[in-house]
């Protein structure tokens, strides 16, 4: 897993930056391997392109980005991306007697990375105000209707729309068993969801038990990430704001 190392920082809010930087350090140890390899590949493609390569004259392009190295380019783009400003250290501003490329350089990458965490900071201040979606409530049945299939009722409360991720599992004393694990679009008000259940889902969960016990369930609900920028985003939102969980205790063989 790589390490993200804090970087000597010119810009003037500096105790708001090293904030949104602590945080980003945060966001690195937790990505998944994945997450480190689609990093690798971004940079791999900025590698690939020979050093010295280069655009200029180009003049419809905006102040500062009339010429730069390729490369350089590149990796501005993936420094900002990945919110990765020691990058910056390997972009290289090019000097033309007609054409400024001073928005791509050491400087300008750094700027730019230190402004993409303080967006990242605000959105996530937002975000926190809404109030996310939480169980409240949870009840099992099993309608004649369905032929044998149980009905999950979950209850939630909260305003942050999203597509949230709803996990059931089944508790032993030391352990939980997954049931079911999906996802669901949530709007800006409460909801009572409705998912059916299997009984193999269930004696599969619990293969040592027969289906006419006390079973206790948790019912999970959090809001994932949906894009690469809402995984900087949420990793500033404590995970317990945005998940909560509820527990119901149920005798199957009153079902």
């Amino acid at each position: 897993m790589r390490v993200f190392r804090p970087f000597r920082h010119r810009h003037p809010q500096r105790s708001l930056i090293a904030t949104a930087l602590l945080a980003w350090l945060m966001v690195s140890s937790a990505m998944a391997d994945d997450w480190h390899e689609l990093f690798k590949s971004d940079l791999g493609k900025c590698e690939s392109i020979p050093a010295n390569a280069y655009e200029t004259g180009l003049l419809f392009n905006p102040a500062g980005r009339r010429t730069y190295f390729q490369r350089s380019r590149c990796l501005q783009g993936v420094a900002i991306k990945w919110r990765d400003a020691q990058l910056c250290d390997r972009v290289r501003q090019r000097r033309s007697l007609f054409f400024s490329g001073d928005a791509i350089s050491e400087s300008a990458c750094q700027e730019a990375v230190a402004e993409q965490l303080v967006d990242d900071r605000e959105r996530a201040e937002s975000v926190a105000t809404e109030g996310f979606h939480r169980v409240i409530g949870a009840h099992l049945e099993r309608p004649h209707y369905l032929g044998g299939d149980f009905l999950f009722r979950i209850e939630t409360e909260g305003s942050h729309p999203g597509s949230y991720q709803i996990r059931i599992d089944a508790l032993r004393a030391s352990s939980a068993s997954m049931i079911d694990d999906y996802r669901t679009p949530m709007g800006s008000n409460g909801h009572s969801l409705v998912r059916s259940i299997r009984p193999h889902q269930i004696s599969q969960a619990l293969p040592d038990e027969g289906m006419d016990h006390v079973v206790k369930f948790r019912i999970t609900l959090e809001l994932p990430p949906r894009s690469h920028t809402d995984q900087f985003v949420l990793a500033l939102i404590p995970i317990e704001n945005r998940r909560s969980a509820f527990d119901i205790t149920v005798d199957l063989s009153q079902l």
